[in-house]
Parts: C-alpha cells; sequence; structure tokens
C-alpha cells in the first residue's frame, strides 16, 4: 500500500532469486536489499533519522518547554525535566517522586 502512494520501501530477504523477481515487478520507489548485518543497520539509521529529525527540528525551534506544552508526542517523550520526573512509568519503576509537568 505505501508504495502505491510514493513512499520510498526497502524490502530485505536473504534469497537472491526473490529479490530479482520482486525487483523485476515492484515500481521504482521499492528497493530490494539482500539481508546482511550491515545492510540491516545501514536501513535502521535511515530510518532513525528521518523520524527523529522532524521531532528534532521543532524542539529546536520552539525550545523544549513549548515544544512539550504544544505538541503531544514530546511531552510524552519527556522523561525528566529540570530534576524531575515527568513521565509515570519511569518515577513508579525507580520509585521516585512524579511531576506532572506535561501530562494531558
Amino acid at each position: 500500500m505505501a508504495a502505491g502512494f510514493g513512499a520510498h520501501i526497502n524490502i530485505l530477504d536473504v534469497n537472491m532469486d526473490r529479490l530479482r523477481y520482486l525487483n523485476d515487478i515492484m515500481p521504482p520507489n521499492v528497493t530490494c536489499l539482500y539481508s546482511d548485518r550491515h545492510t540491516v543497520r545501514q536501513c535502521l539509521r535511515f530510518a532513525l533519522c528521518n523520524v527523529t529529525l522532524p521531532w528534532a527540528l521543532r524542539i529546536a525551534e520552539r525550545g523544549l518547554d513549548a515544544a512539550a506544552e504544544s505538541l503531544p508526542p514530546v511531552a510524552h517523550a519527556v522523561n525528566i525535566h529540570r530534576g524531575s520526573v515527568t513521565n509515570r512509568a519511569v518515577a513508579e519503576t525507580f520509585s521516585l517522586p512524579y511531576h506532572s509537568r506535561f501530562e494531558r
């Protein structure tokens, strides 16, 4: 489905015959790669950067406090803020006091 919407897709497999077949029938936005340790690491690094960079830019533009107050995913990701534990699960896990700085 994602390939049909034009997303860049990586297919990893260890079967070269299957990869050749998929390469022949898939659209150009689908890349078929042999799955080895190096390829998996490279794909994971690329994916992680693409997922985290937009959030890092929002935090840099607004500052942490404003980003966490206006963007629930950022608020949820903040575990400790100015020395206080702001994530309930982290506080409970380590038996620390919880502070609801960014709770919604």
